[in-house]
């Protein structure tokens, strides 16, 4: 048995100026990325013979250069062997990456890869929760899989569940149609947190229909609302295992279950306007307050230099606080030429988006400079550390997602020092979850804003919740 694998992931937000180009990606190839997939040892086990092409993953932000899709999808498909050498292949993709010129970097990738292959191979996909499914994947997968978790902790779980369907397929050599429903609804990823209803609820019944006699897959995917495509919003996919299943029958009630509770989605930590937020945070005592910086989230693609809560921050007079952190690389290029305790002046913020992002002119006094570990683990380029009276600003030189305690600790910074951290986030990821306090969420303008109604939408489907509250929807 010899299967090719390979991932190739970016979550794009087209609302962030800021387009993702080649050296934004992390890229592994070949034996290389065996390492950065979670199924290498499965596969290994059940003696598959395991074909490598590329690992390419670059933090979510703007559309995807149509130059730089092209180089990663060529090389994942010049790595693929033709159909008379391979059984199957297995793939780590978002499902929402989005390139200029192009649009679903999904749909154009697999349609190279089938070019390659042909049709009578399986193709397996795991997905992000937050995937964007288009309806063409019906004709180009034969088994889809997605996260059942948000925030993500099943990442490797399915990984490996979409392996294990893959080679089911290729054991009974079943070539399954997935059948995709979409649902009219684009549901903000705060408000969709799986442990709590009503996508609670939605996920254990989804659970329950895989359980099904002759399902070989269901999955129920969130979307990722700050995105203005066509396929943008919520869907659910079902994979029948043996042709005359009532896979989509099953598929239409999952779909049902998840519009019913269209306005039962909520937030489930506190969610306020920027000055209640600053105000709340500055108050709470006993541990770490998190604070997010919701409309500038970096982890949904925003471009992450916008001063605006740091400016409230200020005005707000306040100490022992640590704000990680502000896109910046002039002020990191002048931070690096300086040293330690040396005077740190001028304007921060806004170098990335101008038009939308605010900038505050600040006074301070550089702490440190160093290298910054980035979310899969790479090095993520330079930052500094800058004090501007009790107040600490992390100031990085590449767009950089503060999810876990180890990318702080990676500049020196002990969390344990600060009342209230800002973070460029939404919900707060598992790993710092561990650490804080208490999370409060700041409804503060941006290309990821929470309110999904003031964002320039022009390609979406209409209508669609929330941007249409009253219609009705039958699958």
């Amino acid at each position: 048995m010899r299967i090719a694998v390979g991932s190739f992931q970016h979550e794009t937000n087209t609302f962030s100026v800021v387009p993702t180009t080649a050296d934004d990606f992390v890229c592994f190839e070949g034996s290389a990325i065996l390492g950065k997939i979670a199924v290498t040892d499965y596969l290994k086990g059940i003696g598959a013979e395991i074909i490598p092409t590329i690992y390419a993953y670059a933090l979510p932000s703007g559309p995807v250069e149509e130059k730089a899709f092209r180089r990663f999808a060529e090389s994942l498909v010049h790595a693929l062997p033709p159909a008379e050498d391979i059984d199957g292949v297995w793939l780590h993709l978002h499902g929402a990456m989005e390139v200029q010129g192009i649009g679903s970097g999904e749909v154009a990738l697999l349609r190279a890869v089938r070019e390659r292959i042909g049709y009578g191979i399986p193709v397996s996909l795991a997905l992000d929760f937050h995937a964007n499914i288009s309806e063409q994947l019906s004709g180009l997968a034969n088994v889809i899989c997605g996260y059942r978790t948000a925030p993500h902790t099943d990442v490797a779980e399915t990984q490996l569940r979409a392996a294990q369907r893959l080679v089911d397929c290729i054991r009974s050599r079943s070539l399954p149609r997935p059948q995709i429903v979409r649902i009219p609804m684009a549901i903000s990823g705060e408000k969709a947190v799986t442990g709590a209803e009503p996508m609670k609820s939605v996920i254990a019944e989804m659970m329950r229909a895989e359980d099904r006699s002759g399902v070989l897959a269901a999955s129920v995917f969130s979307g990722q609302p700050w995105a203005d495509t066509a396929n943008t919003g919520a869907s659910v996919v079902v994979i029948p295992r043996t042709e005359g299943v009532a896979a989509r029958f099953i598929a239409k009630e999952l779909a049902l279950k998840l519009w019913a509770g269209r306005r039962d989605y909520r937030f489930h930590v506190d969610a306020l306007e920027p000055d209640e937020a600053v105000r709340r945070a500055l108050q709470e005592t006993g541990g770490a307050t998190f604070l997010a910086d919701t409309g500038d989230n970096v982890t949904a693609g925003a471009p992450g230099d916008n001063a605006f809560l740091l400016k409230k921050i200020l005005q707000a007079g306040a100490a022992s606080v640590l704000v990680a952190g502000i896109t910046d690389p002039p002020c990191v290029r002048r931070c690096l030429a300086a040293q330690p305790g040396t005077p740190v002046e001028g304007h921060l913020g806004a170098e990335l988006d101008p038009a939308s992002s605010e900038r505050v002119f600040i006074n301070g006094t550089l702490v440190s400079t160093g290298d910054i570990l980035g979310r899969d683990g790479e090095n993520a380029g330079k930052a500094a550390v800058i004090s501007l009276s009790g107040l600490d600003v992390v100031v990085t030189e590449r767009r950089c997602a503060f999810t876990s305690p180890e990318i702080f600790h990676s500049l020196g910074i002990d969390l344990k020092e600060y009342g209230t951290i800002v973070v460029k986030l939404g919900y707060l990821f598992p790993r710092l979850e561990t650490v804080a306090h208490k999370a409060i969420m700041a409804l503060t303008p941006g290309a990821s804003s929470q309110r999904l109604e003031t964002l320039p939408f022009r390609k979406i489907g209409r209508p669609v919740y929330p941007l249409d509250d009253v219609f009705d929807w039958m699958p």
